[in-house]
């Protein structure tokens, strides 16, 4: 298979979207603890209207971990494995 020169900067891109994204998700989950429980009603709609924008699951990290590993970069395909797992997901690799 023939890899193309910027495939590794492009993967990179990938798993930096791919740790943003799982940034933004803890941040939010965060942020919702601390309001008050009569907040909590409102900030309801907020959190179902950013997971239809920003949906992490397997096959995300799927693509990212695939294509990690095809350009050499085991070692951190291995930890976004692991931080897959610790989000309790279920490899389908």
């Amino acid at each position: 298979m023939m890899i193309d020169r910027r495939m590794p900067e492009i993967v990179d891109e990938a798993h930096s979207l791919l740790r943003d994204m799982l940034n933004i998700q803890s941040q939010l989950i965060e942020k919702t603890k601390e309001l008050p429980p009569a907040d909590s009603a409102k900030i309801d709609q907020v959190p179902i209207k950013f997971w239809k924008v920003v949906s992490l699951n397997t096959t995300s990290f799927f693509v990212v971990i695939d294509s990690l590993c095809r350009v050499g970069k085991l070692d951190v395909a291995l930890g976004l494995f692991k931080d897959m797992i610790m989000l309790d997901m279920v490899p389908n690799i």
